[in-house]
């Protein structure tokens, strides 16, 4: 899970944000997610999720550079670029139309 709250790091790093983070139980965390929902009508995650999220796959070690033809980009780098690319600028735009 730790995966998690580093990739949660490196984007509010990216996008200098000051954030705090709590480690919460996972029932307890699925709980306040349906509360959420259930108060506003809003469903961001659904507990299959969170439960995908969690479930520990651990996936073989292929040589995906030769099979798919890229370049190897380090995770802190590559969040870089997706935060300034004008297509993560659309995404933005189409939030706000929500």
């Amino acid at each position: 899970m730790s995966f998690f709250i580093d990739l949660l790091r490196i984007i509010a790093k990216q996008k200098k944000k000051k954030i705090i983070f709590a480690t919460l139980p996972i029932p307890l965390f699925n709980f306040m997610l349906r509360t959420y929902s259930f108060i506003t009508g809003k469903t961001h995650y659904v507990p299959e999720q969170l439960a995908a999220m969690t479930a520990g796959d651990i996936f073989p070690v292929i040589d995906w550079e030769k099979i798919f033809s890229v370049k190897y980009t380090k995770y802190e780098e590559g969040i870089k670029k997706m935060l300034s690319s004008k297509y993560y600028s659309y995404y933005k735009l189409m939030k706000k139309e929500e």
